[in-house]
């Protein structure tokens, strides 16, 4: 189970109240046994898929789950459309994920932009109308933080680093200009939906390769669209792990459940999502303990658990605490 934002972030939430008793969850924190691993959700996925590469490189898996075949050969990086607002002294970047694109708009803005770029090696594809890649000649020699890190955050503080980081800042920059007088956006704002005034990049790399490791498939609600239709950060985590399950050598018996409710209600600083998706959450994980689990937040903590450690009584459960960050 892999729970992003499963401890909050207390300062992503403008106001905190008390969280409600979440009695399945307390009590597998309590009596389970804690250890570390998997700091971010792509640092958890690369060691549950047993892929011996930098976790950073995440675009090339997610474009194999939205083309539908694996290509070895081409540098990809993620080329997530945003909507950049200044706020005072400060840009802040956010998702599309509850203002959707359409397939048009998306090749709008793809056809503009490698008319632009072409000549200078670069291609802008948009397999699918939110989740956007950049084709390059050569692994970037700068460092990019995912989109999770910047949205609703100021922009300066997570712009390209390294040797060509000023060739990529020059790059947002230009994006951004050519965005700006775009007719797909002007239309947009006459229907009151935001404009995409910018791209931001981050996982560069090639396709790895993906032994297999534990897991053979994933979990979801019944309900749920197939995995690579979803959007926004969520699209880009489930189209991450189908990615993996594809180029995978070998798969393993265990199912892998995602649970990004809490994840995505931290990136929107919204406390009350945050507590309702945790009591969804515990809901569903109370059935589940009869079983043996392992529980990554995502955040370099884990939790493995076995039924007969719900007697470790001695072990008290606690009231969930937002983390500090």
């Amino acid at each position: 189970m892999i729970v992003p934002g499963l401890r909050g972030f207390f300062p992503r939430f403008a106001e905190v109240g008390e969280v409600p008793c979440l009695p399945a969850l307390e009590t597998l924190l309590a009596r389970g046994e804690r250890g570390q691993g998997g700091s971010s959700i792509a640092g958890a996925a690369f060691a549950l898929f047993g892929v011996d590469a930098d976790p950073v490189a995440t675009a090339a898996l997610c474009h194999a789950a939205d083309v539908g075949n694996a290509d070895v050969s081409r540098v990809l990086l993620h080329a997530h459309p945003v909507h950049l607002v200044p706020d005072r002294d400060r840009l802040l970047a956010l998702d599309f994920h509850a203002q959707s694109l359409s397939t048009e708009e998306a090749t709008a803005f793809v056809e503009a932009f490698n008319r632009y770029f072409g000549e200078n090696g670069l291609e802008l594809l948009a397999p699918h109308p939110e989740r956007w890649y950049l084709a390059v000649e050569q692994v970037p020699r700068a460092c990019f933080h995912p989109l999770a890190d910047v949205l609703g955050r100021n922009i300066d503080h997570f712009l390209p680093e390294g040797d060509q980081a000023s060739y990529w800042r020059a790059l947002l920059n230009e994006v951004q200009m050519l965005f700006h007088g775009l007719p797909v956006n002007t239309e947009r704002e006459a229907r009151g939906l935001w404009p995409v005034n910018g791209l931001w990049l981050s996982g560069p790399g090639r396709l790895p390769l993906v032994h297999g490791g534990r897991i053979g498939r994933l979990l979801a609600e019944p309900s749920s669209p197939p995995f690579v239709e979803k959007a926004g950060w969520e699209g880009e985590v489930y189209a991450l792990f189908s990615g993996l399950l594809r180029c995978a050598r070998v798969t393993g018996p265990d199912r892998l459940w995602l649970e990004l409710d809490p994840g995505r209600a931290v990136l929107d600083g919204d406390f009350v999502a945050w507590c309702q998706a945790l009591r969804r959450f515990d809901e569903r994980l109370g059935s589940l303990l009869g079983e043996s689990l392992i529980l990554y937040d995502a955040a370099g903590q884990t939790w493995h658990w076995r039924p007969a450690m719900r007697w470790r009584i001695w072990r008290r459960p606690q009231r969930i605490v937002p983390a500090a960050r």
